[in-house]
């Protein structure tokens, strides 16, 4: 591994290891866009799918500075990462398996997976998406059909 791509937001972050090129990609930038932030921080709805498309859409510019720090780092392995590994490196992980050409329910199957065995997984936010009507796994392939990442340099150094 030759680079970190660090989610967390400033409060959250520690010292990295100094042999291992680390890029600060805060995600969410919770004290930006109190509109958006007041209704997707404030609830069950935070860190699933749910809010995965209207924060593509909202900040578009994130995803693109994370893609580009993994596109632009040096050969070798690159490490992303958030504070629970479920929401944050969650989305992130759709998105690169996307650009990769994985199946929409692969990547949902592993999305699911993931969220299960994070720190931070709760079931009762099975329970909150299901009184929506939907689940991680419809929503996580839904997003994917929505994505329009054409990055073909970056789909090359994930493909090999």
């Amino acid at each position: 591994m030759r680079t970190i791509v660090d989610l967390r937001n400033e409060d959250e972050r520690v010292r990295s290891a100094p042999q291992v090129m680390t890029v600060h990609v805060p995600l969410d930038g919770l004290d930006e866009d109190a509109e958006f932030w007041s209704y997707w921080a404030n609830g069950p709805q935070f860190g699933t799918p749910l809010y995965y498309g209207p924060f593509i859409e909202r900040f578009p510019d994130r995803i693109e500075r994370v893609l580009d720090a993994v596109e632009q780092a040096e050969p070798g392995g690159v490490l992303f990462h958030c504070v629970g590994g479920r929401d944050r490196t969650g989305l992130v992980a759709i998105v690169l398996l996307a650009i990769a050409g994985v199946a929409p329910e692969l990547i949902a199957e592993d999305y699911v997976r993931g969220a299960e065995r994070a720190h931070t997984y709760d079931p009762a936010l099975d329970e909150f998406l299901a009184e929506k009507g939907t689940s991680a796994r419809e929503l996580v392939i839904e997003l994917v059909g929505r994505l329009d990442l054409d990055r073909p340099a970056l789909r090359a150094r994930l493909v090999v």
